[in-house]
């Protein structure tokens, strides 16, 4: 039974996402926008292009759907318009599907040079492979442009609704969710680092920058919903006091992603100052492998882990020097005040 519940079940970090709430979500939201699009007479005849805006749109924080909802109708429209004038002038050909791409393109990254809309750039084939007659049984891209927007922006409509309706399910363990999801990776690169420390693990410089390029996604990740939902005034005090937290881990994870590079680059570290590095990170992965955003942490576990972290920290005795020196120090130090921030609630 628990092999099976393993292999249909998610990983943890999935889970922390919220991903079985977002199925259901998307379940529950495709089925309405199936629905009301084939109610009504213009959107029934493109109801990829429902289904695909609902899909796109869905988002936990409802401040993201908007935007990103508005951005892709926007460039759509704008991607629309240029396609069908250019085509209108110069006819259907291969000069104007290739100028009408470029256009679509170039409006994209002008509103947004971060990213290119693939909702535009389908829009952009949509006008000149998919031109649909006007009730007059003539090919109109007036009438294309028209269908286009109206199934989108119907889309997106539910899309938002359903964002909203499901907003109190997100809201209610959405920060400490995240924040757990951090935790969890946090220590997961810490002891990844330990094992490079130690030697149990040969230092793979794609393995290592991946591992840590997932983390920071995901930390600039939360830090975006946890943004969005002090912009929609949710849990203003908490968010503010997890930020806080954030940005700690953030810092350890820089350092511990340093840590592994000044070992890889062959920076010597006496049997001592290993000794003393690696029961230092052990305490800290400890610590924070014991604080527990999501239920009662382990006390007696943390109890233990914070007073090792601390002394090791505080004691000139353990010194350590160097760059790994260093950032072992800062480490420490951050670690402890991350969960301090957090004491006030788990103690």
């Amino acid at each position: 039974m628990m092999n099976l519940t393993k292999i249909l079940g998610l990983k943890r970090e999935a889970v922390l996402l919220d991903s079985w709430l977002y199925i259901a979500k998307s379940m529950a939201a495709v089925a309405a926008g199936y629905l009301i699009g084939r109610a009504l007479p213009l959107t029934r005849l493109d109801m990829i292009t429902v289904l695909v805006g609902v899909m796109y749109n869905l988002e936990p924080v409802n401040l993201h759907g908007i935007k990103g909802g508005l951005s892709q109708l926007l460039a759509s429209a704008l991607g629309a318009a240029a396609t069908g004038i250019v085509v209108q002038l110069f006819g259907l050909n291969v000069v104007t599907v290739s100028i009408s791409m470029g256009l679509v393109l170039y409006v994209s990254l002008k509103i947004n040079w971060r990213t290119v809309s693939s909702v535009a750039i389908f829009t952009s084939v949509y006008m000149t492979q998919f031109i649909q007659n006007d009730p007059q049984g003539l090919p109109s891209l007036l009438y294309t442009f028209r269908l286009r927007i109206a199934a989108l922006g119907l889309g997106i409509l539910v899309a938002l609704a359903f964002n909203w309706l499901f907003s109190v399910l997100y809201y209610r363990r959405l920060p400490e969710k995240r924040m757990e999801l951090v935790k969890v990776n946090t220590v997961e690169g810490i002891d990844h680092a330990r094992d490079i420390i130690s030697g149990d693990e040969l230092f793979s410089r794609d393995g290592f920058t991946r591992l840590f390029s997932g983390i920071f996604t995901n930390i600039e990740m939360v830090a975006g919903n946890m943004a969005a939902m002090l912009g929609e005034g949710r849990r203003s005090e908490e968010i503010r006091r997890y930020m806080d937290i954030l940005w700690k881990l953030k810092e350890v994870n820089h350092l511990t992603y340093d840590t592994g590079y000044a070992v890889a680059a062959g920076q010597e570290v006496t049997p001592g100052d290993r000794e003393v590095a690696l029961r230092s990170l052990k305490a800290a992965s400890c610590l924070l492998a014991s604080v527990d955003f999501l239920d009662k942490s382990d006390t007696d576990r943390m109890v233990s882990c914070y007073e090792e972290l601390r002394i090791l920290a505080a004691s000139e005795e353990h010194s350590l020097k160097g760059r790994i020196g260093e950032n072992i120090r800062r480490i420490a130090s951050d670690v402890l005040e991350a969960v301090d921030m957090k004491k006030a609630e788990i103690i």
